[in-house]
């Protein structure tokens, strides 16, 4: 699956041998900053995947989501 917002931001994400592959270029992203793919039925429950950039490095977190405001 291929997702683009304009030249800025632009996703790939797959599945490999049961693995989960994400490719996040976002060039709005700035230090401190964060990102994130959420994947789930709806707009609730979802399983999220959060990326910051901090000095220079992505760092990732996993988690989820329970209800929806």
């Amino acid at each position: 699956c291929m997702l683009k917002d304009g030249d800025d931001i632009t996703a790939q994400i797959k599945t490999d041998g049961g693995a989960l592959d994400i490719d996040i270029h976002n060039a709005k992203l700035t230090q401190g900053d964060y990102t994130a793919v959420a994947f789930g039925h709806n707009m609730t429950d979802l399983e999220v995947y959060v990326f910051e950039l901090r000095e220079s490095q992505v760092l990732g977190r996993t988690g989820y989501t329970t209800g929806y405001d």
